[in-house]
């Protein structure tokens, strides 16, 4: 008994020491998260300096004072968010040996107003770091890489061996060129939400036999997340799947449906889709296996064909009308299964669909497929895989008379002359390299580049825009994203250029996800931005009421799209007035850019400071 009471003052007295109450009904303390400022994190990063983590004590919850929390809670056995919150400053101050410096006090929860947030800082997309580089931007290519868990050591600025082993550990994990060098293509995936972390690569499932096909359906029409694992969490997403796309599924179990969408193997919400039995077909589409389709045919049957062609990689829209995408993507299923390539769906193409498997997963060298060459897709921002087949593809161009070199990236380049390719070959021009188009390409009946391909002459676009007195700056979730509702067709004028094109709305979120309505439309934004990057322009867009409102947007195709002869590849985001503070807390880093970038058009046209 007596021995219980010393444990007891003991524990009471270390605790008054550090300024803290037992465990046990103690105040909670107040949360701190990336980027507060304060005497409270100055305390905290006092603790953390006591024990070991070596973080600088200047009362700002920079990457450094981020990397040591989640070091910290990763030690102790906490949720690792690098966000420090009750729990894991109790424990933080329980193990500390003295938390305050500089008349800092360790009493917890401070009082009100003692500590303020300010925007986490975005990520410079354009910058090349490299060993030697020091300063801000290579803290945040540190933290973000111990996010991952590519563990480059301290986050302290300085781009040291250690940070370069983990730029090519990340470099090797997500197909880029593994040099240790962080440029924007490195820099864009790492910040971006399909970045693959160190250990998804270990935890991506193999592809099995599918036992159905299921329709992605999500309440607000946005777009439905595919995962290496199970579990939503930093770090192990793929891609986005846009709404209303098909996905093969392989199992499903746990709130999660194990599937294969796009050549990527992975995991999605079960709430978000609709599964299709394969056992029991339904009306359309036992219409699609027991009549013949051609183009110009339109209808539910024609729909389930395009839909289980796009569970199988290939690259074609929903529309369900037997378009130049469809007769496309079926003559390259057709080539890949060893059929007569005509375009026209019938009952040999009908029974090699109902027993196809997904196509080539990316990165693995094209095989054979009943006889004949099956692709892997390939689309901006693709590198070179063991495979080589970006390069390949590029010297393929080269050798028809395109202009570019093979450098292992698909960046803007390829991508024209991709386009370009496909325009003088009577293919869709949607700026991937789908199977369709390599098949088309490697062939013997590829046709050389002849300048024949259609350009833009930018005058076209310039009809005129707005008066800088009539845009208005509209809030987001207010104003502009109730406006956009179904998916309506908007017109962009570029101040800069003055140069207007047209995007399609498809998906809105926290920003709006659209694509350039026509191949005229992505050659006249180009035309006026430049090639393709992830820099934020400031534009006006027209509202279907007719009102001009301002926004940011970049112009580099990133994931997918719906529209399959835009000569695009992918989607852009369009970003409008939101709240900074909601923005910091969501989209700290792309979010926040655009956002800044908003308020400093808007006073340089109205002179006004927006908060």
């Amino acid at each position: 008994m007596r021995r219980m009471k010393r444990a007891f003052l003991f524990t009471l007295v270390l605790c008054l020491a550090l300024g803290a109450a037992p465990q046990r009904g103690h105040a909670a303390y107040e949360t701190l998260r990336p980027w507060a400022i304060g005497s409270a994190v100055r305390a905290m990063q006092q603790a953390l300096k006591d024990l070991g983590y070596g973080v600088k004590v200047d009362g700002t919850y920079g990457p450094a004072s981020e990397a040591a929390v989640r070091s910290f809670q990763r030690k102790n056995g906490l949720q690792v968010d690098g966000i420090a919150g009750d729990s894991t400053l109790s424990l933080l101050f329980a193990q500390a040996k003295a938390p305050a410096q500089d008349g800092a006090t360790s009493v917890y929860p401070p009082s009100e107003g003692s500590v303020t947030q300010q925007p986490q800082a975005a990520p410079d997309l354009t910058v090349k770091l490299r060993s030697g580089s020091t300063g801000s931007e290579v803290a945040l290519l540190q933290s973000r890489l111990s996010e991952l868990g590519y563990q480059p050591g301290r986050s302290d600025g300085v781009f040291d061996a250690g940070t370069a082993a983990a730029v090519i550990s990340f470099q090797s994990r997500n197909g880029l060129k593994a040099d240790g060098v962080a440029g924007p293509l490195t820099l864009s995936r790492l910040h971006g939400g399909a970045a693959i972390a160190a250990a998804a690569e270990a935890e991506q499932p193999s592809a099995g036999t599918p036992v159905g096909t299921a329709v992605v359906s999500t309440p607000n029409g946005g777009s439905v997340r595919i995962r290496s694992s199970a579990a939503s969490q930093t770090g192990n997403v793929l891609a986005s799947i846009p709404n209303r796309s098909v996905v093969q599924v392989l199992s499903s179990g746990g709130g999660w449906t194990r599937c294969v969408w796009n050549g990527r193997t992975g995991y999605v919400m079960s709430q978000y889709l609709q599964e299709q039995s394969a056992s029991t077909p339904s009306e359309g589409q036992q219409a699609a296996f027991s009549r013949i389709l051609r183009p110009g045919d339109k209808g539910q049957d024609v729909l389930y064909l395009q839909q289980r062609l796009q569970a199988l990689s290939y690259t074609l829209g929903l529309s369900s009308s037997y378009d130049s995408a469809t007769v496309a993507a079926v003559r390259a299923f057709q080539t890949a299964n060893g059929l007569k390539a005509d375009g026209v769906f019938g009952p040999n193409s009908a029974g090699a669909l109902s027993s196809a498997s997904p196509a080539v997963q990316p990165g693995e060298t094209p095989g054979q497929s009943n006889g004949t060459a099956a692709y892997a897709t390939l689309r901006m921002g693709d590198r070179d895989g063991a495979d080589q087949a970006v390069s390949r593809l590029q010297k393929r161009l080269s050798e028809l008379g395109y202009t570019l070199s093979a450098d292992g990236s698909f960046g803007a380049k390829t991508h024209d002359a991709l386009v370009s390719f496909q325009q003088q070959n009577g293919l869709t021009p949607s700026g991937v390299a789908d199977a369709a188009t390599q098949s088309a390409l490697y062939s013997a009946e590829a046709k050389k580049n002849s300048g024949a391909a259609a350009g833009i002459d930018l005058s076209a676009g310039r009809i005129g825009g707005p008066s800088v007195s009539s845009v208005k700056l509209l809030r987001w979730y207010d104003e502009v994203k109730p406006a956009l509702g179904g998916g309506p067709t908007v017109r962009v004028y570029h101040p800069a250029s003055g140069v207007s094109f047209n995007l399609k709305i498809y998906s809105l979120g926290r920003h709006a996800d659209a694509e350039p309505k026509t191949l005229k439309d992505t050659q006249l934004m180009n035309g006026a931005f430049g090639a393709a990057s992830w820099s934020t322009r400031p534009v006006y867009v027209q509202l279907p009421s007719g009102v001009w409102t301002l926004g940011t947007m970049h112009n580099y195709p990133h994931l997918s799209g719906s529209i399959a002869d835009n000569g695009f590849g992918g989607h852009l985001c369009v970003h409008f007035l939101r709240d900074l503070e909601e923005t910091k807390k969501l989209d700290p880093n792309y979010g926040m850019q655009n956002q800044l970038a908003i308020r400093k058009a808007w006073k340089s046209m109205t002179g006004e400071e927006v908060n």
